[in-house]
């Protein structure tokens, strides 16, 4: 088996990172590498391996409402017979139990990768039953309102060939640098690409840039022109779709964006070559509130 080696690399949720507080990058891409091996990591990388694995409830739920929707479309290009809603919102039902239970287990000390470990069952206070009666039937209603959408049926009544990719993460090259995508859905209708953006919340400010990434990764690795794409984000909540969010204008922002990230990172690292940095060079957020819900506050003793 070739060596893992720790890439520079761009991702939205790694940009968010950085922006969000240098420290917090620095666990994520670089103080927890080589956590997965328990035997042979330091008690830091562990640590931020573990809290690298971890989600809130909010996380949790919007990551298997995407697994369920991801499912079915998987089952669509399978040529297999649907599952029905009363299938999906046992699939969640049971995903959702599952991942509690993993959780309030403790079972992510086996493996951080295979079990499920909450926020909230880690740093307390745990939620009571109304609460999470009230995530639950709020995922259900959401499962409900994407069967219902005339797009869903619409996608499922195409040839399976024409969706493109589901939830995979994709990886290419941007000046050089190595760039990271999850396009939730890409789906060619004979005319446009569809590229779409399950939204299981409210609106985000964040969906423009991260439409445009989908864009970007479309235009280099699948070489579709930007005129014949289209991408918005579905808000399940409410059943709405958002308008077109390309344009060329937009692509370039992202593009800056990414330059500056990289331009950022670099003159951090100790050795380049080997995309090896210092803990020094990354120094904790003097905002103190952004520490109160931060999954490596531990780390930091905050």
């Amino acid at each position: 088996m070739a060596e893992l080696v720790n890439r520079l690399s761009w991702s939205k949720s790694r940009a968010m990172s950085l922006s969000k507080c240098a420290r917090e990058f620095y666990w994520r891409a670089y103080g927890s590498w080589g956590g997965w091996d328990r035997a042979r990591a330091t008690p830091e990388a562990w640590q931020s391996y573990v809290f690298n694995k971890m989600k809130n409830l909010p996380m949790l739920v919007g990551e298997l409402i995407h697994h369920v929707i991801e499912q079915v479309f998987d089952t669509h290009q399978r040529g297999r017979p649907l599952p029905v809603v009363e299938q999906s919102l046992t699939s969640l039902r049971d995903r959702l139990r599952q991942a509690w239970r993993e959780s309030r287990e403790k079972r992510w000390e086996q493996s951080p990768k295979n079990f499920h470990n909450l926020y909230e069952h880690f740093y307390g206070p745990e939620p009571d039953r109304e609460t999470c009666e009230r995530w639950r039937d709020e995922a259900y209603q959401i499962i409900r309102n994407f069967y219902e959408l005339d797009l869903t049926q619409k996608i499922l009544a195409s040839p399976a060939e024409q969706i493109r990719t589901v939830e995979k993460l994709e990886e290419f090259v941007f000046d050089g640098k190595l760039l990271f995508i999850k396009i939730d859905l890409a789906w060619h209708d004979g005319e446009k690409l569809h590229l779409i953006d399950w939204k299981t919340g409210g609106t985000d400010d964040s969906v423009e840039d991260q439409l445009a990434g989908y864009a970007l990764f479309a235009g280099r690795k699948w070489g579709v022109p930007i005129e014949q794409m289209l991408g918005y984000p579905v808000y399940l909540r409410d059943n709405t779709i958002g308008a077109n969010c390309l344009a060329p204008e937009k692509i370039e922002r992202l593009e800056a964006s990414i330059r500056r990230y990289f331009d950022d990172i670099t003159p951090r690292l100790v050795d380049t070559a080997r995309n090896q940095a210092d803990i020094n060079a990354f120094p904790m957020t003097e905002d103190l509130w952004k520490c109160r819900n931060c999954f490596y506050r531990q780390l930091c003793a905050r």
